[in-house]
Formats: structure tokens, C-alpha cells, sequence
């Protein structure tokens, strides 16, 4: 497949859809929630990760220096929106004036997130720090693992648990029609 083929395939199909319906699948959500919170790693990360599996892709050696907006986007936008929401979830058991703001903020975070996805997209889509899949590269679950900020030979349980999860329900989900597709 040229570069041509696979970036139209990529806009046929979007992350952002994509990360949607695999974020709402049995179980992601909660393997996710334990990858950013105790493997410190980045969700929309992970997702486009298994997105570009989904395109027979996969990120190469020199990735980090193609991350750098995107990663800045996250710390900028991102966390401080996803901080100040977690902050609020006790105080809205008591006041639920509070509740309606930390609704806000949550829709603020996601859509910072639909960006920070926007951005990984357009990176495929450009061919920076992507490449395609080659028969001995590790399998989805190893490559997600070597995404952890600070990988152990010993994973906890918890860990190891998550990215099973997610990398076999990226493999599985069956995706419906993309808008895209339909125009």
C-alpha cells in the first residue's frame, strides 16, 4: 500500500472515531484508567497506538521528536483541565452547585482530548514517526508495554491486565461504517 492508499485509509476511518468505540468497549475504560493513573502513560497515546495497528502501522525509532506538540498540547491543555476536574469530584458530593462545573470541565477535557487525537492523526496521516508493520515486530500488547514512561522487567498484575485488555479488544472491535466513509 502507497502513502497515498494508507493516509486516505486513515481519513476514512478516524482516530477520533475510532477511540471513541474502543474507549466504550467492556472493559477499556477501566484498563485505560489504569495505565494513565499507575503506568503514567498517556491514553490518547495508547489509542492511536492501537489505531495504527488497526492500519497496519506502527511508530518508529525517532517518534519522541514527533510527539513534541502533541505531548505539549496534553501538559498545556490536557491534564490541568483533567487535575482540576478530579479535584472537583469530592466537592460536588456536597455541593452540587459544584456538580454542573465539573460536568463543564469534563467536556473541556475531552474535547482537549478529540485535539490531542486530531494531532496523532495528522501525523500518520504525514507519515511522521510512522512506518508500516513488519512481520517481527513485537505483537500489539509488547508494543503497547514499551509505551510505559518507565517500563519494568515485572509488570504489576493491574498492568499487565490493562494492556491485554486493551490490545485484544483493538484487535476484535468491530467498527460501524465511518461517516467518513459514507459521503
Amino acid at each position: 500500500m502507497n502513502s497515498t492508499a494508507i493516509s486516505r485509509s486513515l481519513r476514512t476511518h478516524p482516530l477520533w472515531e475510532y477511540a471513541l468505540a474502543l474507549y466504550s468497549s467492556d472493559g477499556v475504560e477501566a484498563s485505560c484508567l489504569v495505565l494513565q493513573d499507575e503506568g503514567g502513560t498517556d491514553v490518547c497515546e495508547l489509542l492511536w497506538l492501537c489505531w495504527l495497528n488497526r492500519h497496519g502501522l506502527t511508530t518508529t525509532e525517532d517518534i519522541e521528536g514527533h510527539l513534541a506538540a502533541v505531548r505539549q498540547w496534553q501538559a498545556d491543555m490536557t491534564h490541568p483541565l483533567r487535575h482540576r476536574r478530579r479535584t472537583l469530584k469530592e466537592a460536588t458530593k456536597n455541593q452540587a452547585s459544584r456538580a454542573e462545573l465539573r460536568q463543564a470541565l469534563k467536556h473541556a477535557e475531552l474535547l482537549a482530548e478529540r485535539e490531542a487525537l486530531l494531532l496523532l492523526q495528522d501525523l500518520a496521516e504525514h507519515g511522521g514517526g510512522t512506518r508500516l508493520l513488519h512481520q517481527e515486530d513485537p505483537p500489539l500488547s509488547r508494543r503497547l508495554a514499551q509505551w510505559l514512561p518507565h517500563p519494568k522487567e515485572c509488570l504489576s498484575r493491574s498492568l499487565e491486565e490493562a494492556l491485554m485488555t486493551l490490545s485484544m479488544t483493538s484487535t476484535v472491535l468491530t467498527l460501524p461504517p465511518s461517516r467518513a466513509s459514507l459521503n
